[in-house]
C-alpha cells in the first residue's frame, strides 16, 4: 500500500551521495578545468551540485547526456559565472513582476467594486458561470477567519470589529496568490474583462493571456529556476501593441517575458529603468548566448526598447541587484 508504482521496465536509482571533493573529482574526470579547487567546492557546498549541474548542459560535448565530458577548455568559473547571471536575471524579473502584480490586483479590484460594490466577487451574474463555485471556494479558502487566527493584520482587525466571514474586494486581492488573481480575471465575463483590460492598453483575450503567463514566470522565479535559457510552456499571445517586438518564436522564450514587462511597466511604473538595468546586465555577460533566451539580433535598436531606454547605451545605471553604479560598454 501507498509509494510510487514502478513499471518493470524502469531501472532502480543506485546512485550514491556523493561529498564535494568526489564531486569535484567527477567534474574534472569529465575533463572540467578548475583552477581554484577550494573555491570550487565552497559553491559546491553552498549551491549544490545538482542546482549547479542545470547549468552543465551548454557546455557539454553531447548536451542531452549528463555523462558527456565536458567541450575542451570549459572552466568552472564559466558555469559558475552562467548561474550568477542566471540569479541576477531572476532578481531583475522579480522586481518588475512584484509592480505589475500589485498593479493588476488593484486595477480589478477597483473596478469591479465600484461597479458592483465591495463584495462583487460573490456575484454569480458576474462570472461565467460554471466557474463561479471555484472562485468563491479559493477566496473563502485564503480568507478563512472562522477560528479568528491570521498572519495578516488587517484580518484580525477585521474580524474583531465586523460581522461576517466574507472580506470586502480590496482585503481579499491583498491575499490571493498571483496565479489565483490572474484565474478569477479568467472566469470573469467578456464586459467585465474589458474594463479592467482597456486601464492596460489590451483586448481582454491578449491581457488574460500575459496574466497566465507572468503568474507562470513569477511561480519559475519565486521556485529559484533557472530562466535563462527556459523554453516556457505557457507563453504570450503576440499583441499588435508588441508585434513589431516579438517575433513568434521569441514568445517562446525568456525574451517573450521581458517584452511583456517591458511594456506594462511603461503602463505602471512611467519612469522606470528596468529596460535599461536588462540591458545593462545582458552587456556586463556577453557570453550568455543571446538566441537561447529568444532575444533578436538588434533587438536594442527596435523602436519598442528604444522608446523605453532612458540611459544612453554605454551610460551609468543601476545595477539590478545591488544597486550600485556600473558602467555598459559600448554595443559593437
Amino acid at each position: 500500500m501507498g509509494g510510487f508504482f514502478v513499471p518493470e521496465d524502469k531501472e532502480p536509482y543506485l546512485k550514491k551521495a556523493l561529498n564535494t571533493s568526489e564531486h569535484l573529482e567527477l567534474l574534472a574526470s569529465r575533463g572540467l578545468v578548475i583552477d581554484n579547487p577550494e573555491r570550487a567546492i565552497h559553491y559546491l557546498n553552498f549551491i549544490g551540485y545538482y542546482r549547479l549541474s542545470g547549468y552543465f548542459p551548454p557546455f557539454r560535448e553531447t548536451p542531452d547526456d549528463g555523462s558527456s565530458p565536458f567541450k575542451v577548455g570549459t572552466r568552472f568559473d564559466e558555469i559558475l559565472d552562467r548561474y550568477i547571471f542566471d540569479r541576477k536575471l531572476r532578481l531583475l524579473l522579480i522586481d518588475a513582476l512584484e509592480r505589475i502584480e500589485v498593479a493588476v490586483r488593484s486595477v480589478i479590484s477597483n473596478k469591479m467594486s465600484l461597479a458592483f460594490g465591495p463584495f462583487w466577487w460573490k456575484e454569480v451574474s458576474l462570472f461565467n458561470h460554471p466557474f463561479h463555485t471555484e472562485i468563491f471556494e479559493t477566496i473563502k479558502e485564503a480568507t478563512d477567519l472562522r477560528d479568528g487566527k491570521t498572519h495578516h493584520t488587517f484580518l484580525a482587525h477585521y474580524a474583531k470589529k465586523y460581522k461576517g466571514e466574507e472580506l470586502p474586494s480590496w482585503m481579499v486581492f491583498e491575499v490571493l496568490s498571483f496565479g489565483k488573481v490572474s484565474n478569477i480575471y479568467k472566469r470573469l465575463k467578456g464586459q467585465n474583462q474589458k474594463a479592467i483590460s482597456l486601464e492596460f492598453g489590451l483586448d481582454n483575450a491578449f491581457f488574460e493571456s500575459w496574466l497566465h503567463c507572468l503568474s507562470f514566470a513569477r511561480n519559475v522565479v519565486a521556485h529559484h529556476s533557472r530562466v535563462w535559457n527556459r523554453a516556457f510552456t505557457i507563453q504570450p499571445k503576440v499583441a499588435k501593441v508588441v508585434s513589431d517586438a516579438l517575433p513568434p518564436e521569441g514568445a517562446k522564450r525568456l525574451y517573450g517575458i521581458c517584452v511583456v514587462i517591458a511594456y506594462l511597466l511603461r503602463i505602471v511604473a512611467d519612469g522606470s529603468r528596468w529596460a535599461d538595468r536588462l540591458r545593462a546586465l545582458l552587456q556586463e555577460y556577453p557570453e550568455a548566448p543571446l538566441d537561447r533566451m529568444g532575444f533578436p539580433t538588434g533587438w536594442t535598436g527596435l523602436k519598442f526598447w528604444a522608446d523605453r531606454f532612458q540611459v544612453e547605451d554605454g551610460g551609468a545605471v543601476l545595477c539590478p541587484v545591488t544597486t550600485a553604479l556600473c558602467v555598459t560598454p559600448k554595443s559593437e
